[in-house]
């Protein structure tokens, strides 16, 4: 009974060994053949780096590249008192080349090591580098010469690939030394011809700005002289088109400073271009600017690139398109009236000798005496009426306020057009001043909310809000209470 069994065990085991023997024959089968003599390529190493140049800095003078399209340039080097310089040719007047990418150029000859990628490889290899036409081929001559071609980056893009004279292999070099053999003449510019401007430096390095855009507008930058006489200036800037006028200060830096100074292009996008339509630079905006001594660089502005993320721009007289991607040109979209100080006039009550109101019912005087008291000075402020209804010497914190409020005839709004031709007017207020100068605001009626004021002669363009000369009338009600008049 136990044969059938013994047979069955046999006959399981026997087709077990086949199915093993069958599996073996089939991954044998899947093997490549072997190469035949000869052939044999060694696989690269990842860990033996061979030096493809390494010409001493010391005697480095020049190196020179020639890119695939048939262009290129050469780097001089010369040693002087200062250190070591760069001469370019040809270079792109009026553009400066970046020293700090030339002298990394320089040193990528003084010592680039590498690894083998493969010995001896044919023509259709040299294609798949990159090498059979090289983007970019560089000799660079000291004591000695090395010509190195650059290849394709790396399919992992933690390299180039590249060929030396001298040398039958491909060479896998860092990422960084291909990119920089990478660059042309056009990514070596210095691009940046304005000079460099902040809030701390503006009155050393811009004179005039002038934007022409939505709206023309221009700015004189006040000299440190100007804008420290605090009785006559309250800004470092004056607006001087279309109208003469103080500006707000932290508006003219936030606008159009910060702006000015964000500019920087980064990318030659065309040299000598034919059509400047697709740029948007054929009826470009404009920004000039003038430097404290006169000179003037001109900015012309064309459209943006949603797609680079910038916007398009060129210097007046270099022929040169370029792309800012750092800049918002926020300048361009300023409305120059938002740039304008509320205040119409600021001038330090200590250099008044009166202050004069004409009302549509009354003339009010308000006169300082000052008595010398040691080294300060006392003021004795009087307040009158032409029609003798009020005459008395007051506080000096009431005449400090009722000064106040003059001075809080603010500009409200700036008006399209003046009164009509002949419009009487409804309050006039002059300052006279100790060094018999004088300046005055006259206000005519406009709408029920606002005045319309002129300064010392000027078009009555300035609206003023009707709440203002209230507050004036009342500070004078309050004092003829004998009453004391609200810090505001």
């Amino acid at each position: 009974m136990s044969r059938p069994h013994k047979n069955a065990r046999h006959v399981v085991v026997a087709v077990v060994v086949f199915v093993v023997l069958c599996g073996v024959f089939a991954f044998l089968r899947l093997m490549p053949p072997p190469a035949p003599p000869g052939d044999e390529t060694p696989p690269p190493s990842d860990n033996v780096l061979e030096t493809l140049a390494d010409i001493s800095p010391d005697t480095l003078r020049t190196f020179r590249c020639v890119r695939a399209d048939g262009r290129g340039y050469a780097v001089t080097l010369s040693q002087g008192q200062e250190g070591v310089s760069y001469i370019v040719n040809p270079a792109f007047a009026p553009f400066a080349y970046r020293e700090s990418e030339l002298a990394a150029l320089s040193e990528l000859f003084a010592g680039l090591s590498a690894r083998l990628v493969v010995d001896s490889p044919d023509a259709a290899r040299l294609a798949e580098y990159g090498l059979d036409e090289p983007q970019a081929v560089w000799t660079a001559t000291g004591a000695k010469t090395v010509t190195l071609s650059l290849g394709n980056p790396t399919p992992m893009a933690d390299g180039y690939y590249a060929q030396v004279t001298g040398k039958t292999g491909v060479y896998q070099i860092p990422i960084a030394a291909g990119q920089a053999l990478a660059r042309t003449e056009a990514d070596l510019r210095d691009l940046r011809l304005l000079p460099t401007i902040s809030q701390d430096n503006v009155t050393e390095t811009v004179g005039a700005i002038r934007v022409v855009g939505k709206k023309t507008y221009a700015l004189r930058v006040l000299s440190p002289e100007e804008a420290g006489q605090s009785d006559v200036r309250f800004s470092a800037y004056e607006l001087t088109e279309p109208i003469i006028f103080g500006t707000n200060d932290y508006y003219v830096n936030k606008q159009v400073i910060a702006p000015l100074a964000a500019i920087a292009p980064s990318k030659v996008v065309e040299d000598h271009p034919k059509d400047l339509a697709p740029y948007g630079l054929d009826q470009p905006s404009k920004l000039e600017l003038t430097g404290p001594q006169g000179d003037k660089t001109v900015l012309l502005i064309g459209r943006k690139d949603k797609e680079a993320g910038g916007r398009y721009i060129m210097y007046e007289g270099v022929d040169s398109v370029l792309l800012d991607t750092a800049g918002t040109y926020l300048f361009l979209e300023t409305d120059y009236e938002s740039l304008m100080s509320e205040l119409l006039w600021l001038h330090n009550i200590t250099s008044l000798t009166q202050v004069s109101l004409v009302t549509p019912d009354d003339v009010w005087l308000l006169e300082f005496h000052y008595e010398d008291s040691g080294e300060d000075q006392t003021m004795h402020p009087t307040l009158r009426s032409m029609s003798g209804t009020f005459n008395r010497e007051i506080s000096e914190d009431n005449a400090k306020r009722l000064y106040q409020r003059v001075l809080g005839l603010t500009l409200s709004k700036l008006l399209a057009a003046p009164p009509p031709e002949g419009a009487s007017p409804a309050y006039l207020c002059t300052l006279e001043k100790q060094d018999g100068s004088s300046h005055t605001m006259t206000l005519y009626p406009y709408n029920e909310r606002l005045y319309a004021a002129s300064l010392d002669g000027e078009p009555a363009v300035f609206g003023i809000g009707v709440p203002d000369i209230d507050k004036l009338e009342e500070a004078i009600a309050t004092v003829q209470r004998g009453e004391e008049i609200p810090y505001q």
